[in-house]
Protein backbone atom coordinates (compact mmCIF):
# COMPACT_ATOMS: atom_id res chain seq x y z
CA UNK A 1 0.00 0.00 0.00
CA UNK A 2 1.28 3.44 -0.95
CA UNK A 3 0.72 5.88 1.93
CA UNK A 4 1.99 9.43 1.51
CA UNK A 5 0.97 12.83 2.81
CA UNK A 6 -0.13 15.14 0.02
CA UNK A 7 -1.01 18.82 0.12
CA UNK A 8 -3.91 19.04 -2.36
CA UNK A 9 -3.04 22.65 -3.12
CA UNK A 10 0.33 21.60 -4.55
CA UNK A 11 -0.85 18.60 -6.51
CA UNK A 12 -2.07 20.18 -9.80
CA UNK A 13 1.10 22.22 -10.24
CA UNK A 14 3.30 19.24 -9.35
CA UNK A 15 1.54 16.86 -11.73
CA UNK A 16 1.82 19.37 -14.57
CA UNK A 17 5.56 19.74 -13.92
CA UNK A 18 6.00 15.98 -13.85
CA UNK A 19 4.11 15.57 -17.11
CA UNK A 20 6.55 17.99 -18.71
CA UNK A 21 9.56 16.06 -17.43
CA UNK A 22 8.14 12.73 -18.60
CA UNK A 23 7.51 14.24 -22.04
CA UNK A 24 11.07 15.58 -22.13
CA UNK A 25 12.63 12.25 -21.18
CA UNK A 26 10.54 10.37 -23.72
CA UNK A 27 11.40 12.84 -26.48
CA UNK A 28 15.14 12.74 -25.76
CA UNK A 29 15.11 8.96 -25.50
CA UNK A 30 13.28 8.44 -28.79
CA UNK A 31 15.63 10.87 -30.56
CA UNK A 32 18.63 8.71 -29.59
CA UNK A 33 17.25 5.18 -29.44
CA UNK A 34 14.44 5.35 -32.00
CA UNK A 35 11.92 3.65 -29.75
CA UNK A 36 9.39 4.46 -27.05
CA UNK A 37 10.71 4.83 -23.52
CA UNK A 38 9.20 2.39 -21.01
CA UNK A 39 9.74 4.81 -18.15
CA UNK A 40 7.57 3.27 -15.45
CA UNK A 41 8.42 -0.37 -16.20
CA UNK A 42 11.94 -0.07 -17.59
CA UNK A 43 13.84 -3.11 -18.81
CA UNK A 44 16.98 -2.02 -20.64
CA UNK A 45 19.95 -0.25 -19.08
CA UNK A 46 19.23 3.03 -20.82
CA UNK A 47 15.56 2.90 -19.79
CA UNK A 48 16.46 2.24 -16.17
CA UNK A 49 18.83 5.20 -16.33
CA UNK A 50 15.91 7.47 -17.31
CA UNK A 51 13.94 6.07 -14.37
CA UNK A 52 16.82 6.81 -12.00
CA UNK A 53 17.17 10.35 -13.31
CA UNK A 54 13.51 11.10 -12.76
CA UNK A 55 12.49 9.16 -9.68
CA UNK A 56 15.43 7.91 -7.58
CA UNK A 57 16.03 10.38 -4.75
CA UNK A 58 18.60 8.39 -2.79
CA UNK A 59 20.05 10.96 -0.36
CA UNK A 60 23.53 9.45 -0.80
CA UNK A 61 23.69 10.40 -4.48
CA UNK A 62 24.84 14.04 -4.09
CA UNK A 63 27.71 12.96 -1.82
CA UNK A 64 28.72 10.29 -4.32
CA UNK A 65 28.60 12.61 -7.34
CA UNK A 66 30.49 15.41 -5.55
CA UNK A 67 34.10 14.87 -6.68
CA UNK A 68 35.46 15.91 -3.28
CA UNK A 69 32.83 14.50 -0.93
CA UNK A 70 33.04 11.04 -2.54
CA UNK A 71 36.64 10.73 -1.36
CA UNK A 72 35.40 9.85 2.15
CA UNK A 73 33.43 6.91 0.75
CA UNK A 74 36.39 5.73 -1.32
CA UNK A 75 38.81 5.98 1.60
CA UNK A 76 36.46 4.27 4.04
CA UNK A 77 35.50 1.42 1.75
CA UNK A 78 38.53 0.87 -0.49
CA UNK A 79 41.49 2.57 1.18
CA UNK A 80 43.28 5.91 1.03
CA UNK A 81 45.89 4.57 -1.40
CA UNK A 82 43.24 4.59 -4.14
CA UNK A 83 42.60 8.33 -3.83
CA UNK A 84 43.86 10.70 -6.52
CA UNK A 85 46.06 13.30 -4.77
CA UNK A 86 44.36 16.68 -4.32
CA UNK A 87 46.37 19.92 -4.32
CA UNK A 88 43.60 22.46 -3.63
CA UNK A 89 39.86 22.77 -3.00
CA UNK A 90 37.93 26.03 -2.91
CA UNK A 91 35.05 28.20 -4.07
CA UNK A 92 36.83 31.27 -5.41
CA UNK A 93 38.88 31.11 -8.63
CA UNK A 94 40.91 34.13 -7.56
CA UNK A 95 42.32 32.04 -4.71
CA UNK A 96 43.61 29.17 -6.82
CA UNK A 97 47.32 29.08 -5.81
CA UNK A 98 48.79 28.60 -9.28
CA UNK A 99 52.31 29.45 -8.06
CA UNK A 100 52.16 26.56 -5.61
CA UNK A 101 50.57 23.92 -7.84
CA UNK A 102 52.74 21.11 -9.12
CA UNK A 103 52.14 20.15 -12.76
CA UNK A 104 50.82 18.02 -14.29
CA UNK A 105 47.49 18.80 -12.67
CA UNK A 106 43.82 19.01 -13.53
CA UNK A 107 41.38 21.74 -12.52
CA UNK A 108 37.77 20.55 -12.26
CA UNK A 109 34.45 21.58 -10.85
CA UNK A 110 33.11 19.27 -8.16
CA UNK A 111 29.43 19.55 -9.08
CA UNK A 112 29.24 18.87 -12.84
CA UNK A 113 30.66 16.90 -15.75
CA UNK A 114 32.90 18.15 -18.54
CA UNK A 115 34.51 20.95 -16.54
CA UNK A 116 38.19 20.05 -16.94
CA UNK A 117 41.38 22.01 -17.62
CA UNK A 118 44.67 20.09 -17.83
CA UNK A 119 48.02 21.76 -17.25
CA UNK A 120 51.32 20.08 -18.17
CA UNK A 121 54.76 20.97 -16.77
CA UNK A 122 55.82 22.84 -19.92
CA UNK A 123 52.58 24.79 -20.29
CA UNK A 124 52.26 28.51 -19.77
CA UNK A 125 48.60 28.62 -18.74
CA UNK A 126 46.49 31.70 -19.37
CA UNK A 127 45.54 32.27 -15.74
CA UNK A 128 42.94 35.02 -16.33
CA UNK A 129 41.22 32.80 -18.89
CA UNK A 130 41.26 29.81 -16.55
CA UNK A 131 39.76 31.89 -13.75
CA UNK A 132 37.03 33.20 -16.06
CA UNK A 133 36.13 29.67 -17.11
CA UNK A 134 36.14 28.51 -13.50
CA UNK A 135 33.82 31.37 -12.50
CA UNK A 136 31.43 30.31 -15.26
CA UNK A 137 31.52 26.70 -14.05
CA UNK A 138 30.40 27.81 -10.60
CA UNK A 139 27.18 29.24 -12.05
CA UNK A 140 26.15 25.95 -13.67
CA UNK A 141 23.36 23.77 -12.29
CA UNK A 142 24.30 20.53 -14.01
CA UNK A 143 21.07 18.83 -12.96
CA UNK A 144 19.17 20.88 -15.54
CA UNK A 145 21.27 19.66 -18.49
CA UNK A 146 19.96 16.09 -18.53
CA UNK A 147 17.46 16.14 -15.64
CA UNK A 148 19.86 14.32 -13.29
CA UNK A 149 18.52 15.00 -9.80
CA UNK A 150 21.65 14.07 -7.86
CA UNK A 151 23.58 17.05 -9.20
CA UNK A 152 20.97 19.53 -7.93
CA UNK A 153 22.11 19.12 -4.32
CA UNK A 154 25.88 19.57 -4.75
CA UNK A 155 27.44 22.86 -3.61
CA UNK A 156 29.57 24.29 -6.44
CA UNK A 157 33.30 24.14 -5.77
CA UNK A 158 36.60 23.75 -7.58
CA UNK A 159 39.27 21.10 -7.09
CA UNK A 160 42.81 20.72 -8.38
CA UNK A 161 43.99 17.13 -8.66
CA UNK A 162 47.41 15.79 -9.50
CA UNK A 163 47.25 14.11 -12.89
CA UNK A 164 48.26 10.60 -11.96
CA UNK A 165 50.58 8.76 -14.28
CA UNK A 166 52.57 11.89 -15.14
CA UNK A 167 52.54 13.17 -18.71
CA UNK A 168 51.57 9.74 -20.06
CA UNK A 169 48.03 9.44 -18.71
CA UNK A 170 47.04 5.93 -17.61
CA UNK A 171 44.21 3.99 -19.18
CA UNK A 172 40.77 4.45 -17.72
CA UNK A 173 38.85 1.38 -16.60
CA UNK A 174 35.16 1.74 -15.82
CA UNK A 175 33.74 -1.07 -13.71
CA UNK A 176 29.96 -1.50 -13.90
CA UNK A 177 28.58 -2.73 -10.57
CA UNK A 178 25.00 -3.99 -10.11
CA UNK A 179 23.59 -4.96 -6.73
CA UNK A 180 27.09 -4.93 -5.26
CA UNK A 181 28.59 -7.23 -7.91
CA UNK A 182 30.86 -6.18 -10.77
CA UNK A 183 29.57 -7.16 -14.20
CA UNK A 184 31.65 -5.67 -17.02
CA UNK A 185 34.71 -3.45 -17.51
CA UNK A 186 34.91 -0.67 -20.09
CA UNK A 187 38.44 0.38 -21.13
CA UNK A 188 38.75 3.99 -22.26
CA UNK A 189 41.52 5.75 -24.15
CA UNK A 190 42.00 9.32 -25.34
CA UNK A 191 42.73 9.90 -29.03
CA UNK A 192 43.47 13.39 -30.30
CA UNK A 193 41.93 14.83 -27.17
CA UNK A 194 38.72 12.80 -27.60
CA UNK A 195 37.49 10.12 -25.23
CA UNK A 196 37.01 6.76 -26.93
CA UNK A 197 35.42 3.70 -25.33
CA UNK A 198 37.94 1.24 -26.67
CA UNK A 199 36.64 -2.11 -25.42
CA UNK A 200 34.24 -3.94 -23.11
CA UNK A 201 35.21 -7.14 -21.28
CA UNK A 202 33.49 -9.46 -18.86
CA UNK A 203 35.14 -10.30 -15.54
CA UNK A 204 36.96 -13.26 -17.10
CA UNK A 205 38.49 -10.76 -19.52
CA UNK A 206 36.62 -12.11 -22.52
CA UNK A 207 36.11 -9.42 -25.14
CA UNK A 208 32.51 -8.28 -25.60
CA UNK A 209 31.66 -6.94 -29.04
CA UNK A 210 29.86 -3.90 -27.64
CA UNK A 211 30.30 -0.29 -28.62
CA UNK A 212 28.54 3.03 -29.00
CA UNK A 213 29.25 6.35 -30.71
CA UNK A 214 32.41 5.03 -32.39
CA UNK A 215 33.37 1.46 -33.19
CA UNK A 216 35.79 -0.12 -30.67
CA UNK A 217 39.52 -0.15 -31.19
CA UNK A 218 40.97 -3.48 -32.33
CA UNK A 219 42.66 -5.67 -29.76
CA UNK A 220 44.14 -7.47 -28.18
CA UNK A 221 43.74 -5.75 -24.83
CA UNK A 222 45.86 -7.54 -22.21
CA UNK A 223 44.23 -8.41 -18.91
CA UNK A 224 45.04 -5.61 -16.43
CA UNK A 225 47.59 -6.53 -13.77
CA UNK A 226 45.35 -5.08 -11.06
CA UNK A 227 41.99 -6.25 -12.42
CA UNK A 228 41.11 -8.27 -9.31
CA UNK A 229 41.95 -5.29 -7.10
CA UNK A 230 39.81 -2.99 -9.25
CA UNK A 231 36.86 -5.37 -9.07
CA UNK A 232 37.16 -5.73 -5.28
CA UNK A 233 37.44 -1.97 -4.78
CA UNK A 234 34.54 -1.22 -7.11
CA UNK A 235 32.29 -3.71 -5.33
CA UNK A 236 33.24 -2.26 -1.94
CA UNK A 237 32.58 1.33 -3.01
CA UNK A 238 29.22 0.49 -4.65
CA UNK A 239 28.09 -2.23 -2.23
CA UNK A 240 24.94 -0.41 -1.06
CA UNK A 241 23.77 0.76 -4.50
CA UNK A 242 21.64 -1.03 -7.07
CA UNK A 243 24.01 0.32 -9.73
CA UNK A 244 27.11 2.47 -9.99
CA UNK A 245 30.05 2.77 -12.35
CA UNK A 246 33.38 3.04 -10.56
CA UNK A 247 36.00 4.73 -12.74
CA UNK A 248 39.68 3.89 -12.29
CA UNK A 249 42.95 5.21 -13.61
CA UNK A 250 45.08 2.15 -14.34
CA UNK A 251 48.80 2.80 -14.06
CA UNK A 252 49.75 -0.87 -14.28
CA UNK A 253 51.31 -1.40 -10.87
CA UNK A 254 49.09 1.26 -9.26
CA UNK A 255 45.42 2.15 -9.57
CA UNK A 256 43.35 5.13 -8.45
CA UNK A 257 39.61 5.75 -8.31
CA UNK A 258 38.84 8.89 -10.27
CA UNK A 259 35.11 9.12 -9.56
CA UNK A 260 31.90 7.19 -9.08
CA UNK A 261 29.37 7.68 -11.87
CA UNK A 262 25.64 7.28 -11.29
CA UNK A 263 24.25 8.58 -14.59
CA UNK A 264 26.41 6.87 -17.21
CA UNK A 265 26.06 8.82 -20.46
CA UNK A 266 22.69 9.90 -19.05
CA UNK A 267 21.30 6.79 -20.73
CA UNK A 268 21.45 8.68 -24.01
CA UNK A 269 24.18 6.78 -25.83
CA UNK A 270 23.08 4.01 -28.15
CA UNK A 271 24.68 0.62 -27.61
CA UNK A 272 25.51 -1.67 -30.48
CA UNK A 273 24.31 -4.36 -30.54
CA UNK A 274 21.01 -3.65 -28.78
CA UNK A 275 21.54 -6.82 -26.73
CA UNK A 276 24.24 -5.00 -24.74
CA UNK A 277 21.60 -2.54 -23.50
CA UNK A 278 19.33 -5.47 -22.63
CA UNK A 279 22.08 -7.42 -20.84
CA UNK A 280 23.11 -4.50 -18.66
CA UNK A 281 19.46 -3.77 -17.92
CA UNK A 282 18.88 -7.36 -16.82
CA UNK A 283 21.82 -7.08 -14.41
CA UNK A 284 20.38 -3.94 -12.76
CA UNK A 285 18.08 -4.96 -9.84
CA UNK A 286 15.52 -2.15 -9.92
CA UNK A 287 12.79 -3.06 -7.44
CA UNK A 288 9.18 -1.78 -7.38
CA UNK A 289 9.73 0.88 -10.05
CA UNK A 290 6.05 1.85 -10.42
CA UNK A 291 5.40 2.27 -6.70
CA UNK A 292 8.61 4.19 -6.13
CA UNK A 293 7.95 6.44 -9.12
CA UNK A 294 4.45 7.28 -7.87
CA UNK A 295 5.76 8.12 -4.42
CA UNK A 296 8.30 10.51 -5.90
CA UNK A 297 5.72 12.12 -8.19
CA UNK A 298 3.32 12.71 -5.31
CA UNK A 299 5.87 14.02 -2.81
CA UNK A 300 8.75 15.63 -4.72
CA UNK A 301 9.20 18.23 -7.42
CA UNK A 302 10.84 17.19 -10.69
CA UNK A 303 14.24 18.42 -11.84
CA UNK A 304 14.90 19.52 -15.40
CA UNK A 305 11.70 21.37 -16.28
Amino acid sequence: MLLVRIDPRDLPHRLLAWSRLVARLRSEYRAVHGRRLRLFRPRSYTEKMQWRKAFDRNPAYPRILDKVAVRKRIERRAGADLLVPVQWVGKRPIRIPFDELKAPYVLKSTHACGHVIMVDPDDEPDLPLIRRRARKWLTVDHSLHRAEWGYSKIPPRLVVETRVGGQDPPLERRVFVFGGKAHVVNTVVTEDGRIRNAAFHDLGWNRLQWWFTREPLPGPWPRPDRLDAMIAAAEAVAADLDHARVDFFDGGDQIWIGEVTLYSWSGLSKFSPAQADADLGAAWPLHRPVRRALRTILTRDPVGV
